[in-house]
């Protein structure tokens, strides 16, 4: 399992790196694919354990990325997250925010900090460098 997740946080820091205009924001046609490499990498990350329970992510949306460096990003965004097995009426909307930092050769996350809020309690992804 851990190896499908370093998979897809390389897969997530290549669309972060060419989502991102001049001027450090996504760009509108790029939104979209961001949001689809964000929920893949969340699917398998949250498979880890970062609750009670396993969870999984059905799908993001509202994501805002902005660029605090060449290699560190702010994001937030929303999420739908469940219980690993469940079933659409057992997905929840949660708020998340947090920081990625990237690789100097920008092709894998280095580092990450992710907090999902508004499932009862504080659920929280990392990788520490």
């Amino acid at each position: 399992m851990k190896k499908e997740i370093r998979r897809q946080e390389r897969i997530f820091a290549i669309f972060i790196v060419r989502s991102m205009q001049s001027d450090g924001v996504v760009g509108d046609d790029q939104a979209q694919r961001l949001e689809t490499a964000l929920e893949y990498f969340l699917t398998w990350r949250l498979k880890l354990g970062c609750g009670p329970q396993l969870l999984w992510c059905d799908g993001t949306s509202a994501v805002q990325l902005n660029a605090l460096s060449p290699n560190e990003y702010c994001i937030e965004g929303k999420a739908r997250i469940g219980p690993e097995g469940g079933n659409a009426e057992d997905l929840f909307p949660v708020d998340f925010l947090g920081t990625i930092r990237i690789d100097a050769s920008r092709s894998s996350l280095k580092a990450y900090h992710l907090v999902f809020s508004g499932v009862g309690n504080r659920l929280v992804a990392r990788k520490a460098i």
